[in-house]
């Protein structure tokens, strides 16, 4: 008798499998799942480009979530593949409208819920404006303060500027196009590279909804030599009351070529001491004059230097 009673067991539970089987496989069941991290999409933004409009993107893509319907199968498709949701912005108008959310399903799926209904679009007027272009070295640290040491410098930039178009309000923020280089690329003939340009803010925070003249801009970085050479600083606009006594001599490191470093042994700088009103030693940060030919100084900032003033006779 328990042995029936096993084998029964044995055999309800194979049916019940094969019951399942057939179920998932031949009915394809109705389910329901959540799709996380769905991107939020803008289209017929053409629509806008025509009204002399583009849209304010205070951030990369907004995502949402929602609760899907359908056969078993299909739903397992869209997890597996994903799926996008859009803003239909051909009907915006300048500032601030709401726009309903479309969840981009196949036939055979419903959509039961979404997390966000509808979405604020912001709308500027479209503007050009220039706007300049800064590369920057990126993986590099000096090893040592040694006049021996190779040093990479970025020589040329393809772009000193480059035009943009966006929302007003974005492109009023965008101070500059920013560009990062590996100080790895140098080399002692040079090597050109091109150098991917992001929209940024004052805090170098990235500018969304820009577009460029070209995303891309060319950028020749070599390997440089270095060298320490003195300032000859001249006074100006100094009051006829007051004279200089003294200066004291700075000096400050350029980078060139072997070559061009060997010609240049002091380089012109003017401090101009037109604020200056009575005797005294003054800290002033003088202006350097024009560089030779492709020489370049490895501190934009010139040192600040010590100017001892007298009254004059």
């Amino acid at each position: 008798m328990p042995e029936n009673k096993t084998l029964i067991r044995i055999l309800s539970l194979i049916i019940a499998v094969l019951l399942w089987i057939y179920v998932m496989g031949e009915v394809d069941p109705e389910t329901k799942a959540k799709i996380s991290d769905i991107n939020l999409t803008y289209t017929n933004t053409e629509a806008l480009t025509d009204k002399g409009l583009a849209i304010v993107q205070d951030g990369p893509s907004e995502k949402i979530s929602a609760v899907i319907k359908g056969k078993r199968t299909y739903v397992s498709d869209i997890k597996n593949s994903g799926i996008t949701a859009s803003l239909d912005v051909s009907k915006c108008r300048e500032g601030k409208n709401n726009v309903e959310v479309v969840l981009n399903v196949p036939s055979g799926i419903s959509v039961v819920s979404l997390s966000k209904e509808k979405s604020t679009v912001k709308v500027d007027e479209i503007v050009w404006q220039e706007k300049p272009v800064k590369v920057k070295l990126c993986d590099y640290e000096e090893e040592s303060g040694e006049e021996t040491e190779k040093i990479p410098w970025i020589t040329s930039v393809g772009h000193e500027s480059m035009t943009v178009s966006g929302a007003e309000s974005s492109v009023e923020k965008t101070v500059m196009l920013k560009g990062n280089v590996s100080a790895k690329a140098a080399t002692e003939n040079g090597t050109r590279v091109m150098v991917n340009l992001t929209p940024v803010d004052k805090n170098g925070k990235r500018i969304y909804g820009i577009e460029l003249d070209k995303a891309r801009t060319g950028v020749k970085i070599q390997l440089l030599d270095s060298k320490q050479v003195k300032l000859d600083i001249a006074g100006i606009n100094l009051s006829s009351k007051l004279k200089i006594d003294e200066i004291e001599g700075a000096t400050v490191k350029i980078v060139g070529t072997s070559e061009a470093l060997e010609s240049v042994n002091s380089l012109y700088a003017e401090a101009d001491l037109s604020e200056v009103s009575k005797a005294g030693n003054v800290e002033i940060s003088p202006d350097i004059q024009s560089l030779p030919y492709g020489i370049y100084l490895f501190d934009a900032k010139a040192p600040s230097v010590s100017i001892s003033l007298k009254a004059a006779e």
